[in-house]
């Protein structure tokens, strides 16, 4: 769980304050190893704020999310990128497909519940 610049701002005051490291950290209920890292990167920083997360570069714009977010909304059975759509707790959702069948089979099954519709299963 990534600690806020807040609660690192009341971890410097509190340590600053004359107390020690581990009991600054107990209120703010993070493990003495996060109240640490948090200090040693303030006191080199200076700042209490995070560092941009490095990771892949996203592809699409907001506007682009928002775009298909819209899309999706308006017709849930449309193709959407999966991985933007669980950002903003939308489902993809598919139509249900049943078996392609020809006219032969269409009437193959007509003439059996014709025949056999009526039956009963015994007890």
């Amino acid at each position: 769980m990534p600690i806020t610049p807040e609660q690192v701002v009341k971890l410097v005051t509190s340590v600053n304050d004359g107390r020690s490291k581990r009991y600054a950290a107990r209120p703010i209920g993070i493990s003495f190893t996060t109240e640490r890292r948090a200090l040693q990167k303030y006191e080199e920083t200076g700042s209490a704020a995070r560092r941009a997360g490095s990771g892949r570069p996203r592809k699409t714009t907001r506007r682009d999310d928002r775009v298909v977010r819209l899309q999706v909304l308006r017709n849930r059975f449309g193709t959407a990128v999966e991985t933007r759509l669980q950002e903003i707790n939308l489902k993809v959702r598919r139509p249900a497909k049943g078996p392609k069948l020809s006219r032969g089979h269409r009437t193959a099954r007509r003439n059996f519940v014709a025949t056999y519709g009526q039956w009963n299963i015994p007890e």
